[in-house]
């Protein structure tokens, strides 16, 4: 069987197993955004077999270990503008599991599947969920639910770490349409993580939006993902709070 075959299999005996559970147990089915899935789906920009070999190579940085702060997230971790990562991260010993595309539920499959390795780190930044509006229509609340997993997945792993965990950024032009809504429904929810005292909750969303509201082109170029200067204004944000923690 091809590997990307063997992935899907693995994960639909899993669903399938987790959602007889769930019935038998009178709880009803599990939303999907928990189950820890791999990518199965290919896309123009990113097959299956990129997914596995970006993967892979996070499970092999993870093997080594040695690395202080870990960013854990989708295309928006990944993409982080290189001159700007080194400006602001190269003074500490950092490593980007950042893959694009991905959902909760894929993220979670990564973390349980090698990307812990013997890894230790001090801070790990988690930003995920977009992609399950974006690509699935999942609802604020089982987005929460998702990322409610992976902060747990993360704290059990990664027993002396802190988490700083971001918002979902806002998507889309305009203020108050559906997706705006839903993503600040959904980190309304987030937010309520940061009461545990190893998460530190940042919701960096308004520093990409413009007086009215709607979303800044210069800072976010296609409303999704941030520009060259979009990424500044990220790293500026989170300067502070990783000075503090990792000092």
């Amino acid at each position: 069987m091809e590997p990307a075959l063997k992935y899907v299999a693995a994960a639909l005996l899993l669903v399938g197993s987790l959602a007889l559970q769930a019935s038998e147990q009178g709880t009803g089915p599990m939303p999907r955004t928990v189950v820890p899935t791999p990518r199965v789906v290919e896309y123009d920009w990113m097959s299956i077999a990129e997914w596995q070999e970006l993967h892979a190579e996070d499970v092999a940085i993870a093997a080594q270990g040695g690395i202080d702060l870990l960013f854990l997230g989708d295309s928006i971790t990944q993409f982080w503008h290189e001159p700007t990562w080194e400006s602001h991260f190269s003074t500490y010993k950092a490593a980007n599991f950042g893959i694009s595309t991905d959902r909760t539920q894929n993220l979670l499959w990564r973390l349980n599947n090698g990307a812990t390795g013997i890894l230790n780190p001090r801070v790990v930044v988690i930003m995920i969920g977009v992609n399950n509006f974006e690509h699935d229509n999942d609802s604020a609340e089982d987005v929460f639910l998702g990322v409610e997993a992976i902060v747990e997945k993360v704290k059990l792993s990664f027993s002396e770490a802190q988490i700083i965990l971001l918002g979902i950024l806002p998507y889309g032009v305009e203020p108050d349409t559906p997706n705006r809504q839903r993503v600040s429904k959904a980190n309304a929810l987030i937010a309520e993580l940061g009461k545990d005292p190893r998460v530190d909750f940042h919701d960096i969303g308004a520093a990409f939006e413009l007086a009215d509201g709607s979303i800044s082109l210069e800072l976010m170029y296609d409303t999704l993902h941030p520009s060259e200067k979009g990424y500044e204004v990220f790293a500026v944000a989170l300067d502070p709070v990783l000075q503090n923690l990792l000092k």
